[in-house]
């Protein structure tokens, strides 16, 4: 099975999180808003953080200003993700091949524009996902870390029962849920995408939970740590051996 993750935002308890990954042996791609309006300047990695960053682990865009892209015009979110690509790749001196919606905010014309820019792979928020992406320009994700909201619970909810795990304790322990989904995706050979925020994680002191969830998936010798931009590089080559077949 395959197991990856990402967190959104850049902010500077990314840095934190990093620690913990890299103890914890699991890839993970980053994906960096550098001038986020919804932090302050304080709150928001610096240059030289990103670039220490990328050295760890895959950066990729989230948007140079983080907003949401389905708010704006067409000719303004060809700008967030042109010039953030741009400026990411400046920054770290590497390509950046990945792209995550800002809040998830996507639809058709945005997917097409993403490659069109020159991403490989976009990210959304659409949860419950257990194999690679079929479209990998509109990539969903297995679970967030630390929540879901109030407002998301009856999806969060129906999905459990669908799958079989509406105990109690999937329904109200995001870590029990994570090991759950990581347990199927596990049994079906498939792939396993924890994402979150950084800051999420600090704000509702989850560290000590997510500990326990990368110490399970470590403890897992058949796993295969991808970043984002490993898991879409391989999808393309298994579309490639299908079609010439």
């Amino acid at each position: 099975m395959i197991v990856t993750t990402s967190w959104d935002d850049g902010h500077v308890a990314d840095l934190r999180l990093a620690d913990l990954l890299e103890d914890a042996g699991v890839s993970a791609t980053f994906y960096i808003a550098l001038q986020n309006c919804e932090l302050t300047a304080r709150e928001r990695l610096s240059p030289a953080a990103v670039r220490a960053l990328s050295e760890r682990f895959e950066v990729g865009s989230h948007g140079q200003t983080h907003v949401p892209l389905t708010r704006v015009t067409p000719a303004r979110a060809r700008r967030e993700m042109a010039d953030s690509r741009a400026a990411l790749s400046d920054v770290t001196g590497q390509p950046v091949d990945t792209f995550c919606y800002p809040r998830g905010a996507h639809n058709h014309r945005l997917a097409v524009l993403a490659r069109e820019c020159g991403y490989r792979y976009a990210r959304t928020v659409r949860g419950f996902a257990l194999r690679a992406p079929a479209d990998p320009w509109r990539a969903g994700v297995t679970l967030e870390t630390a929540r879901p909201g109030v407002h998301q619970w009856p999806r969060c909810s129906a999905r459990c029962l669908a799958l079989g795990l509406a105990s109690p304790a999937t329904l109200t322990d995001w870590g029990r849920r994570a090991v759950a989904l990581f347990e199927r995706a596990r049994n079906d050979d498939g792939v396993f995408h924890m994402w979150g925020h950084s800051w999420v994680l600090d704000r509702r002191g989850q560290w000590d939970t997510l500990r326990s969830v990368l110490r399970h998936i470590g403890q897992c010798p058949e796993v295969t740590m991808l970043t984002n931009g490993e898991l879409a590089r391989l999808g393309a080559a298994e579309r490639f051996e299908r079609r010439a077949r």
